[in-house]
């Protein structure tokens, strides 16, 4: 037996080549390393399937994002003229307004790139809330303590028909959502290195800056 390196003659028992060093995997005593190291190349060398390469073309080209957001903001501008705000708006102030919150969803998307996760999720419905959970928690699961207070307050409506009850109903599941908010907040903040507290008073001047400085990483991704 030979070194696959530098064919240096080698005993079975050998554990490493005692010339220049190489690990010899055909030695059962390194089996469990050299299972770690097919399973490193496999991983390394498989190719990505036809859904991994489209996603990875999405996140990667900066034409389709910027195109796919100003369609949408259209859209979301025709829907809030005539469903969300009513016809006594302006044209001018629909466009102004929905631009401040179309402006948060991208500060969104951008963490959400930063955070190594599919920045198109936040337009898809109720997934959008376990890829905001999954930022703040790492741990999109924890989206489904949502349905607690959302229940709350359907059933607060049930409630109403007694005396008080429909009220305190409504109250706790609005303090409930608020404190869920300001929790969400909190831990985005802390996930990319920087105040929880800070940003869960002041989200409409933290989120963007989080989002658009290249100084602040997601720990994921944060080596210092």
């Amino acid at each position: 037996m030979k070194c696959v390196r530098c064919n240096n003659e080698l005993k079975e028992s050998d554990l490493y080549c005692d010339r220049c060093g190489t690990l010899v995997l055909d030695n059962p005593k390194n089996k469990i390393i050299k299972e770690l190291a097919l399973e490193t190349y496999n991983e390394e060398n498989k190719k990505p399937s036809k859904i991994e390469k489209i996603f990875k073309w999405l996140e990667e080209n900066k034409f389709f994002f910027i195109i796919s957001n100003i369609v949408v903001y259209i859209i979301f501008v025709i829907w809030a003229r005539y469903n969300l705000f009513g016809k006594s708006f302006s044209l001018w102030n629909v466009l102004f307004f929905s631009g401040i919150f179309y402006f948060y969803i991208i500060c969104f998307e951008m963490l959400f790139k930063k955070a190594g996760i599919n920045w198109c999720g936040i337009f898809v419905p109720i997934y959008n809330f376990y890829i905001i959970f999954k930022l703040a928690f790492q741990n999109g699961f924890w989206s489904f303590i949502l349905i607690f207070p959302f229940l709350g307050s359907l059933f607060s409506e049930v409630l109403m028909l007694v005396p008080g009850l429909g009220l305190v109903a409504y109250v706790l599941s609005l303090a409930s959502i608020l404190l869920i908010i300001f929790v969400i907040l909190f831990k985005i903040g802390r996930r990319f290195n920087t105040s929880g507290i800070i940003t869960m008073l002041f989200p409409l001047i933290i989120i963007p800056i989080l989002a658009f400085d290249s100084n602040y990483k997601h720990e994921s991704l944060n080596t210092n």
